[in-house]
């Protein structure tokens, strides 16, 4: 490379670092917490925060704040103790952590959280996302025939669009941001094979499959598999007589496997909890998302239907869920490559990828019968804009190109789109006017088409009028390009994600200090949505609600028992109403989005949806008490003013300030032994049995088989039952995440019930002897208590990540071995 080609690279990335640094500080506010932990102050237990404060800047951002930082903790949590974080013992009474397909612990950008504070942890998390996403993408463009400011231009709307500003603090954006990593070390394995190369493919690989968002894993390694056929189909009809192209295949595709069986111990895990999730069963069934064709008008003003932040969304979904943004100029310029450079194979790869994700995402064309493909129709389909930014991005970079060989053609043809786009742009305003002029919000559409109407035609005036004087400074050109397409994004998505003060970072109160304070082993419920779920895991606080992206399908259908509303989805968005519902500008939208996905569907649609609320964290009733006690749910926590009604008796208020404390008085242990059981040959049994109004969980148990099923239940069922009460003393005498020990003394035969979720991988031992663990209660763990003095001990060794670490040293010492032949075979083979 030349002196002067190295020079204008470092000053390239230089540019690219400034701005990811101006993006992860909201403008070099380093100072301020860059994470939207503000949104705690909308709730109970944080709500004197809001004093002297307008409230959440952007309360679309809860799931960082209420699951992920949690988790984080958790996570952080169980490294210093020198062990992995494979079981949450904090949410939905127990379910996997490691296999929940949300952990990013093992990617490159999760590590300032295990070195850092909170201030710098989250800028520099954000920041390596940003910055390895431009950087990526900027040498994926110069391997791929880009020049310097083309490629520039990639990187920057690539980094800068909506689908990784909108998802930074998620798991969604690290997938996102590993793509031109992944493609240009398939690049580089096809051409100029290194072992270097072959290591940056494997550990990036294996990292997208640790990203913690399985949908866009799964759409970046379509993207990767394509790009990579695509490419070797490309040089060998270029080369046909070299034969080193077979190999290289061969060692990408060995590359490729070793990534995926690096990630193995992850991988495994979540592949166990999502066989058993209420997610895979759902989403199987309907694929009930699109993208309506209106909202294209998003990829020129991505705030036309509001901003959360400004209070004013009235859009079908919200700002982040599709959001497809990659700023007006570079949208003009991937266009523009993509029609008049049609000769070009990159292109034409990269031009049908993004056509191909557009269909998809509206479900036109043949889209619909794509996602009807069974593995596809799994995938929602926003999780597609992942292929398709990344594909704008580079024919962004390579409408640069062009316009320095035909300057004239480009400059023509980006006005064109523009007068285009322009008219597009009143078109939708004259059908959408009875909402803008309904919310006042004419004044407020053109302040937030100015990057459309003034960013954008300046930067094209100045082209052309460089262009006219055939002006030989081509930095001024090469200037106005990238400035506008690094701060037109920036207009949109600075302060999207809030800089705020430190103090809103998960600060305590009187009342969770109070619940602290008790050292019992218990559970808490949230009601009246006073307590986030998973939120209480950051104070280790165990809660017997839950959020995740999967949801174990028993604790689902456990939860019915407690509340029968917790599945439905269409009692919770009212859907029995909206064909009545007066118009209203603000949901109107979204109501007719609804509306048309039942029109679209079969009559087992709407029976379907009543049973598809999986990721419901709410308990609206309390039907059936006795559960609760079951449970071990010892207090219940709501907002001041919530009064339990005649169906919660025995509940005593024992803190009444920003938040009421309701103590549980008939709860049950966490672990307790009753001498009486009954059988249930299906999980249908076991529901009705529980749900018996005379069944007490204090004295009997509801048996079933274990999963896969033995004869355990059989053989305690030949065991003769006591009639009468006979105490056994049971003491839990030490609960932590993967080892719980027991100390239980009973004269007689009984069975030990553990009130914490039945799940695969759990072992027990009584007194050094396996014993087998069955379902009791339809969702906990139970065992067959021998009469005795015992020391009981549950241990959490699941096969799933056993294997899987397996599968990842061999992995490990695969790449190594793989490293040494590449280099003893050299760089012709």
């Amino acid at each position: 490379m030349k002196a002067n080609d190295r020079r204008k690279e470092i000053l390239s990335i230089a540019i690219i670092t400034l701005v990811a640094v101006i993006a992860s500080s909201n403008g070099f506010h380093f100072k301020d917490l860059f994470f939207p932990a503000d949104v705690l102050s909308d709730f109970a237990p944080w709500h004197d925060l809001n004093r002297g404060s307008a409230g959440p800047k952007n309360s679309l951002l809860a799931d960082p704040v209420f699951t992920f930082e949690p988790w984080e903790e958790l996570i952080r949590r169980a490294f210093s103790e020198h062990r992995w974080p494979l079981w949450n013992p904090y949410s939905f009474m127990g379910s996997p952590l490691l296999g929940n397909g949300q952990i990013s612990a093992f990617t490159v950008f999760s590590l300032p959280q295990h070195f850092l504070s909170a201030v710098p942890n989250h800028f520099g998390e954000v920041f390596l996302k940003l910055w390895l996403a431009g950087v990526g993408m900027f040498f994926l463009a110069r391997t791929l025939g880009l020049g310097m400011t083309a490629s520039l231009v990639s990187g920057l709307a690539f980094m800068l669009s909506g689908h990784m500003m909108g998802w930074l603090h998620l798991p969604l954006s690290a997938g996102l941001a590993l793509a031109p990593a992944l493609l240009l070390a398939a690049e580089h394995l096809l051409t100029e094979p290194t072992g270097l190369w072959f290591v940056v493919l494997t550990i990036s690989v294996a990292m997208l499959a640790t990203c913690g968002q399985p949908q866009t894993t799964f759409c970046v390694g379509l993207l990767l598999i394509a790009f990579s056929t695509h490419r070797w189909f490309d040089h060998h009809r270029r080369s046909p007589s070299d034969t080193s192209l077979r190999r290289r295949a061969i060692f990408l595709s060995l590359g490729m496997s070793l990534g995926v069986g690096l990630s193995a111990f992850q991988s495994l895990p979540f592949l166990e909890y999502l066989q058993r999730s209420e997610a895979a069963r759902a989403r199987d069934a309907y694929n009930v998302f699109y993208v309506p064709l209106y909202h294209l008008i998003t990829l020129v003003l991505p705030d036309f239907f509001g901003n959360i932040v400004h209070g004013n969304y009235w859009g079908y979904s919200n700002n982040i869920g599709p959001a497809m943004y990659v700023g007006v100029l570079s949208l003009l310029l991937a266009i523009t490559a993509a029609v008049l450079n049609r000769r070009d194979s990159v292109t034409i790869f990269f031009g049908s990828v993004a056509l191909i994700g557009l269909l998809i995402m509206t479900k036109r064309f043949g889209g619909d019968q794509l996602m009807a493909i069974p593995v596809l129709r799994s995938v929602t389909i926003n999780k597609f804009i992942a292929p398709f930014t990344v594909s704008l991005a580079f024919l962004a970079g390579r409408g640069v190109d062009l316009f320095w060989f035909r300057p004239r053609a480009v400059i023509n043809f980006c006005v064109g789109l523009w007068i285009a786009g322009s008219i597009a742009v009143v078109a939708t305003v004259i059908y959408f006017w009875r909402w803008l002029a309904s919310m006042n919000l004419q004044h407020y559409e053109i302040a937030r088409a100015i990057p459309l109407l003034l960013i954008t035609p300046l930067a094209l005036v100045g082209l052309k009028l460089w262009h006219l004087r055939h002006n030989e400074w081509t930095w001024i050109p090469a200037a106005m390009i990238v400035i506008t397409v690094a701060v037109d994004p920036l207009f949109y998505w600075l302060n999207f994600n809030p800089s705020i003060d430190k103090r809103f970072f998960y600060p305590t109160s009187e009342g969770i200090d109070r619940l602290k304070k008790d050292r019992e082993t218990w559970r808490l419920m949230g009601v009246a949505g006073a307590l986030p779920a998973n939120t209480a895991s950051f104070y280790q606080l165990q809660d017997a609600l839950g959020y995740d992206a999967m949801t174990y399908t028993r604790y689902y259908d456990f939860m019915v028992m407690i509340d029968p509303g917790f599945k439905d989805l269409v009692a919770a968005l009212e859907i029995d109403k909206l064909a009545s519902k007066p118009w209203n500008p603000r949901t109107r939208l979204f109501d007719e989005w609804i509306l048309g996905l039942l029109a679209s569907k079969d009559e087992g649609f709407l029976p379907f949806l009543r049973q598809a609320n999986y990721w419901n964290s709410l308990v609206r009733t309390i039907h059936n008490r006795r559960l609760l006690d079951l449970m071990n749910v010892k207090y219940l926590v709501s907002p001041p003013g919530w009064f339990p009604d005649a169906t919660l008796q025995n509940l005593e208020l024992v803190y009444d300030k920003e938040m009421r404390i309701y103590l549980n008085k008939t709860v049950l242990p966490r672990a307790i032994a009753v001498n009486r059981w009954i059988v249930a040959n299906s999980d249908q049994e076991a529901v009705r049995l529980l749900s018996d109004p005379e069944f007490d969980p204090a004295r009997t148990a509801v048996v079933q088989n274990p999963e896969p099923s033995t004869k355990t239940v059989e053989q305690l069922a030949s065991i003769p039952m006591r009639t009468d009460d006979s105490a056994a003393l049971v003491t839990l005498v030490s609960y932590r995440s993967e080892k719980i020990v027991i100390q239980a003394n009973t004269a007689n035969d009984a069975v030990l019930l553990l009130s914490d979720t039945y799940y695969p991988g759990w072992r027990c031992a009584i007194d050094g002897e396996n014993v087998p663990i069955f379902i009791a209660d339809f969702l906990f763990r139970g065992i067959h208590l021998p009469p005795g003095n015992h020391e009981i001990v549950f241990s959490y060794e699941p096969q799933s990540f056993i294997w899987g670490l397996r599968i990842s040293w061999l992995a490990a010492f695969g790449i190594i071995a793989s490293v040494v032949a590449m280099r003893k075979l050299g760089p012709d083979h």
